[in-house]
């Protein structure tokens, strides 16, 4: 199965395309779809206790992790 890669603008767009009938399944496949991936877990009404500190070491934050962003790169985030 081939994946497509679409923003928000072009799913308006075509989705503005379809008949009511053509709505109602796209929502009706896209709600089914949704819950059918959800993992096991997150439907379970009951979960083992989160421990914490159990994912410590996993992760290594960047001594460098706020300092200043060079100019150009800085730039991009204000430019209009």
């Amino acid at each position: 199965m081939a994946i497509l890669e679409v923003n928000a603008e072009v799913v308006y767009r075509l989705a503005a395309q379809l008949t009511p009938e053509e709505k109602r399944e796209l929502v009706s496949r896209l709600t089914t779809a949704k819950n059918a991936a959800a993992p096991e877990g997150a439907r379970a009404a009951h979960r083992a206790p989160r421990v914490p500190g159990a994912d410590r070491g996993k992760v290594v934050v960047a001594p460098d992790f706020n300092a200043p962003l060079p100019e150009e790169i800085e730039d991009l985030f204000y430019a209009s």
